[in-house]
């Protein structure tokens, strides 16, 4: 991982915290680094630090996706909805890149050979596999998949054309000082847990999420 991700990454761990407490110059330095990612992510070849970063990228674009379009909205919400349509669109790419590069080479196939069986362009496959494009339509990923033969079926696991969050277009309201002590108190105890305690915990408080929602439709 390179710097200017992992720099980005801390940035937005620290925004993530209370979207209302980021001033605009924050919400434009997050803003003009999520572009440059886009361009530039600054990942190796390696699969399992990848997925990690599209794991986060995912969770920090729903954490810091500001719903708040009313007049009292902080003038950084406009400029965070966009850093976090930007972060997903990355998170989707790298979840792409991985497996097509993962089947591809299961197959024993070069990046040219799989793009002329897809009939799309050599570099553009190349691109897709480094995170620098996508994801694809839904008639390239087709195109891919079948040019994959029985494996290409995985591919669509993979492949999301849009955002799989679904952000509430309530605003947010701002936590409160006994909030934020209990949130530390939850982070500080989470980060003692393994990973899968953390996925229960995260579907149980996504399900008491949703839950409220619903109570104010």
């Amino acid at each position: 991982m390179r710097e200017h991700l992992a720099s980005f990454l801390e940035a937005a761990d620290m925004a993530a915290t209370d979207v209302y407490q980021v001033d605009e110059n924050q919400a434009i330095t997050l803003d003009r680094a999520s572009r440059y990612l886009l361009k530039e992510p600054g990942l190796t070849k390696d699969a399992m630090e990848a997925r990690e970063v599209s794991r986060r990228l995912k969770a920090l674009a729903q954490a810091l996706y500001n719903p708040d379009f009313s007049e009292c909205a902080p003038l950084s919400a406009t400029r965070l909805r966009r850093v976090a349509i930007n972060m997903d669109v990355l998170a989707r790419r790298i979840a792409f890149g991985i497996q097509l590069r993962s089947l591809r080479m299961r197959q024993g196939i070069s990046q040219k050979e799989l793009a002329l069986r897809a009939n799309i362009d050599p570099g553009y496959e190349s691109r897709l596999e480094r995170f620098l494009a996508g994801p694809p339509s839904i008639e390239v990923a087709q195109q891919l998949a079948s040019a994959l033969g029985d494996a290409g079926f995985e591919l669509y696991g993979a492949y999301n054309a849009f955002p799989a969050w679904h952000p509430s277009v309530a605003p947010r309201h701002k936590a409160s000082a006994e909030q934020n002590d209990l949130l530390k108190a939850l982070i500080a105890v989470c980060c003692k847990l393994p990973s899968e305690y953390l996925r229960i915990i995260l579907v149980q408080v996504q399900a008491v999420c949703d839950l409220l929602e619903s109570k104010n439709l």
